[in-house]
């Protein structure tokens, strides 16, 4: 399990659109540049499935980039883009309701 949860809570860090340079999704990129990193930690606390979770809280609060992540849970390529729309579109669900 990852910990950036706990790092997000406690360490408000500088919001980089840059870490998020592969999500071409305009409004997701509009939410990633708002400054509260504490709403965007709790929204991706909320997320139900543990990878994605963990694939959002790698990109936004650990600001790794794709490689780290496919290495840090074991994916390739291809799989990571799959699960990364899953989990941002799960993700823009909690945090503008439809």
């Amino acid at each position: 399990m990852l910990d950036w949860y706990n790092i997000a809570l406690t360490n408000i860090v500088d919001t980089n659109v840059e870490m998020v340079s592969e999500i071409d999704d305009a409004r997701f990129e509009s939410l990633v540049a708002d400054d509260d990193q504490r709403l965007l930690a709790q929204a991706i606390a909320q997320l139900k499935s543990a990878r994605n979770r963990d694939i959002m809280g790698a990109l936004l609060i650990e600001h790794k980039d794709k490689k780290q992540v496919c290495i840090l849970l074991g994916l390739i390529g291809a799989q990571f883009d799959r699960v990364l729309n899953r989990a941002k579109t799960r993700l823009l669900e909690l945090m503008i309701p439809f």
